[in-house]
Parts: C-alpha cells; structure tokens; sequence
C-alpha cells in the first residue's frame, strides 16, 4: 500500500472519527443545535404525552355526548407523541333509556402508518378494539333501545343518491381487530335473551385507494352464538369495478327451539325439536353495474326435528336425520343443481277441513288467526 492510500484509510479509522467529532463538538453553534433539538424533542414529549391526553379525553366525553345526547364517559385517553399511538380507555355510552349501557369498550387502540406523509392519505398500521360489549334491547313495534340515536330520515333518498355519486374518502388500515366482542340481544315481547360472545374479527387490511381497489379483503369471525360454535370467512373486493362478495359460513348445530318464538309470526304450528348446522359459500357480486347476482353452494344438514300441530297433541312434520348438499345456487338465473339430498325417518302428516281444503293451508297464516275444525 502506497504513503497516498494509507494516509486516505486512516481519515476513516475510528480514531480519525473520534477526532473529528470531538473537534465539531467543540464548536459552540453545534453545541447550541444539538441542546435546542434535545430540548424541543423532550418538550413535545411532555407535553404532548402530558398534557394532551386530558384534553382529548374532555373533547371526545363532550362530542359523544352530544351527538348522542347522553352523559358518554371516557376513562381514560393515552398518546405516544413518538409513534403517534393513541389508546381510548373505558368507553361508556348509555341507553337513551337509563336501563344499562348500550356501548362499552376496554380500548380502542390505533396508530399511523409510515406511509401516511407518502400517500398523503389516512394509513393506519393497526386498529384494535378490546373487549367491546353491545347491549340492543327490542321493545316491539319496530322500537329498539337504539332508536333514539336513528335521526330522522329527512334528506331521503336524494341524500343518499348524491353520497353514491361521491368518490370514495382515501383511507387504508391493517391490521383491523376486534377483541373478545359481546353481543347481548334482548327481544322483550318474547322475552328472550340471545347473546354472541368471545367475537373475534379480524381484517388484516383493508384500502379504498385507486391502487389497492383490486386488493382483495379477507375478514375472518370466529364467535359463539347462544353457545354454538360460528366462523366466516370472507373474501371481498368492495371497491373494485367488478364487486365481489363471498362468505364462508360454518355453524355447529344449533338448537332451534330457542327461536321457535319467532315463528309465531308466520305459523302456528309449535317446533318441538330440532337442531340445525351449515357449510355454506355465500356469493353476491355485480359485473360492471350491472344485476346483483346471488349464488349460494354447501349443505345443510337437520336433526331430530319434530314439529306439533297448533294444539300441540300430535306431529305434523318429523325428520330424524337430513342432508342437503347444493352444487350451485343462482338466483338471477332461477337455476338450482342439488347434488345430494337425503332423508331418514322423514313424517309428513296432512288433514282435510270440513271445506274440502287441506289443514297446511291454514299453518302459514299468522298465530292467532281463527282456525278452522279439522275432520
């Protein structure tokens, strides 16, 4: 190695380095920048990670509540003025009816992306929500413990016609989940309580950018419904020109005379016994603004299913086991191709009225109905 190239290796050595920091250090205006840069970087953290929380949590407490118009509180609110996360603790916001809560929340927790400054757009890198709890009472009459939050439908169908027309917000975000979820239902006429718990949603991402409109979206939810299993998985391009929807759904199987209730509004026949469980794929989609197409594919299978008469002395309809499987299912072109049905211990009971009709006439009119004698 020659006296030119040793002389140019040693400018790099670490000793060289070190020698010429300590010699900008020493410069009183580096010294200066570098004490102010510190001191504006701990300022922000103090003030910003302080002093802000208090404020937002004042502001969002007022907002809510008046925008709902009830007392919303908020517990607690945390920011990272670094990273910019923010975390919303405590959410509660009341029913209009001072019966419980109809909303509350552990946290909500969120934080930009990177890419945010580059797309010049919302980009969250994670959205979470921890432990929410919905509470939706039904009081009958189409009322809800929610219906005072509903505003009046006063721009109508012009409104919504003009949102249609609006391009759509940019946005992004991954990483969308929701935490053990509880969903409690309380059907009052009837009085029944259906609950959905331990709901897990997950969207990993999800964008209405030009870029990413042919991206597709994968949301999973995976719950326990009245104490039966239920997962979606899904798969759906919202946004791109051809929308496209599609769901897999699996349930284990579901009691079905917690819901028997409900079927007074169409017959009064009385389900005694049943049990219900699907594996079905869902599809909706719309090529270039054209028709809805739905299209349905899977099975479907029903057990020990007993269904009484309005008197309820004796069955009208009973299967011990069936299966139906469907190979394709569109309802645009009225077309239907089962792959499989079957059937054991199927009983199917019909009487003839005293007007020469047949009883099952009568079991589609709503309850309560005057019936006529059977001969």
């Amino acid at each position: 190695m020659d006296a030119k190239s040793e002389k140019s290796s040693s400018g790099w050595s670490p000793a060289a380095i070190a020698s010429r920091g300590k010699g900008w250090w020493g410069l009183r205006r580096v010294r200066r920048w570098t004490y102010m840069l510190v001191g504006i970087v701990a300022a922000w953290g103090v003030l910003a990670g302080l002093a802000m929380p208090p404020l937002l949590r004042g502001v969002l407490e007022d907002q809510l509540s008046d925008k709902l118009r009830v007392r919303c509180t908020v517990e607690k609110v945390r920011f990272n003025p670094y990273s910019w996360a923010l975390s919303i603790q405590g959410v509660r916001v009341p029913n209009p009816t001072g019966d419980g809560d109809l909303l509350t929340f552990d946290a909500l927790e969120f934080s930009p992306g990177l890419s945010a400054a580059l797309r010049l757009a919302p980009v969250l890198a994670y959205v979470r929500l921890v432990n929410p709890v919905v509470y939706v009472a039904h009081f009958g009459d189409g009322r809800y413990s929610f219906s005072e939050f509903i505003p009046a439908d006063e721009g109508g169908k012009q409104d919504r016609a003009d949102d249609a027309d609006r391009p759509l917000f940019p946005f992004a975000a991954s990483d969308f989940e929701v935490v053990n979820g509880t969903v409690i239902f309380h059907d009052a006429p009837l009085k029944t309580i259906h609950t959905i718990t331990e709901l897990q949603f997950v969207v990993p991402f999800t964008s209405t950018m030009e870029r990413d409109r042919e991206r597709t979206i994968t949301p999973s939810l995976n719950a326990t419904v009245d104490g039966k299993a239920l997962t979606v998985q899904g798969r759906l391009l919202p946004f791109a020109e051809h929308l496209r929807t599609e769901f897999d759904v699996v349930t284990d199987e579901v009691d079905l005379t917690q819901y028997r209730e409900y079927l007074a509004a169409f017959t009064p026949l009385r389900l005694e016994s049943g049990r219900l469980g699907v594996n079905l794929k869902l599809v909706v989609e719309q090529p270039d603004k054209r028709d809805v197409e739905f299209g349905l594919a899977g099975s479907v299978t029903l057990k020990d299913l007993r269904v009484n008469a309005p008197d309820g002395k004796e069955a009208v309809l009973g299967l011990t086991s069936g299966v139906v499987e469907v190979e394709e299912f569109s309802l645009l072109d009225r077309h239907v191709d089962v792959r499989r049905v079957d059937l054991d211990g199927l009983l199917a009971r019909a009487g003839r009225l005293a007007d020469g009709s047949i009883d099952w006439m009568g079991f589609v009119a709503p309850a309560g109905g005057k019936r006529q004698a059977q001969v």
